[in-house]
């Protein structure tokens, strides 16, 4: 994605791209490399999105399969790496399908 990308530049890849090949493939599971270094507020990437963005991700892949495991990888605002962990998380809870595993 180029610098700057928001949500309006990302959801149509999402909708036009990543959700028929994952609705062709019928995952059983998908393991998400959740990076939230693409939030306005974090110093790297440069990308525009907002924590709440991440909700709306994580409902296309809700849509696929209510089986996904999340691994942080990324996110170097820690405001907004919590705020968007917290959006990923309430999405999932909210689908009254998810089961929160910490890592011991």
């Amino acid at each position: 994605m180029r610098r700057g990308s928001t949500l309006a530049d990302y959801q149509p890849l999402f909708e036009q791209k990543i959700t028929p090949f994952l609705s062709h493939f019928q995952p059983d599971l998908l393991i998400v490399s959740a990076g939230y270094d693409a939030t306005q507020a974090d110093p790297l990437a440069e990308i525009a999105l907002q924590p709440e963005d991440y909700g709306i991700f994580t409902d296309f892949c809700l849509q696929m399969t209510q089986r996904i495991v999340f691994g942080l990888e990324g996110g170097y605002d820690f405001d907004s790496l919590a705020q968007s962990v917290i959006a990923t998380v309430r999405q999932c809870l909210n689908s009254g399908q998810a089961t929160v595993r910490p890592r011991r």
